[in-house]
């Protein structure tokens, strides 16, 4: 199931791809200010919304820990309570003393299970939570790399297309006024080419 972040992400790009490239242009386009504005406010304020939802996640272990210390205490406590009891409904006795510490390492040791468990559980909501809001960030990261490569290979496509045009340019003024009909200028700048002219 996709999260609120995934289906803005998802907005974001349709709208991108629907926008009208700027005239005498492809590496730029025409976009609603209102439209993206809006769009990444949402972004911005679902991503925080869904961080601390799983910060939440997260922390719930603390509250896992101590319901099962909590349980694992009231095991032991009325273990002890029940020896108590006993001792007093009877004499003291070897066999006594023997059931009492029988029932108390019971007792710990039912709690100790429980304490694990817990643990377990916890680390792996723990986990689950980390991986998921990873895999949300790594989403995000792909989509802003991808569109600097794209905008790096649309501006150094356009360069090389400027470069050609001028040369076409150069070569066409060169060969309406030949290099032999004109003397260099005092600056030294070639009229043709806008290059410097050297001695």
């Amino acid at each position: 199931m996709a999260s609120k972040i995934e289906d803005l992400i998802d907005e974001i790009e349709e709208y991108i791809d629907s926008c009208p490239y700027k005239r005498f242009s492809n590496n730029q386009i025409l976009v609603e200010k209102d439209t993206i504005d809006t769009l990444i406010l949402q972004l911005r304020s679902k991503l925080p919304e869904e961080i601390k939802r799983y910060q939440r996640i997260i922390s719930n272990k603390e509250a896992i820990l101590e319901d099962a210390n909590q349980r694992a205490n009231q095991i032991v406590n009325t273990a002890q309570q029940y020896t108590s009891e006993l001792v007093q409904e009877h004499e003291i006795t070897t066999e006594a003393r023997v059931q009492a510490d029988s029932l108390i390492q019971q007792a710990s040791v039912s709690a100790q299970s429980i304490v694990a468990e817990a643990e377990a559980e916890a680390a792996a909501v723990r986990e689950s939570a980390i991986q998921y809001l990873d895999g949300e960030l790594a989403a995000i990261q792909t989509i802003l790399t991808s569109a600097i490569d794209t905008n790096q290979s649309r501006h150094d496509a356009l360069m090389v297309s400027l470069q050609q045009h001028l040369q076409v340019v150069v070569n066409n003024r060169a060969d309406l006024q030949p290099q032999e009909e004109y003397a260099a200028p005092a600056d030294g700048v070639d009229p043709l080419s806008g290059a410097q002219v050297t001695e």
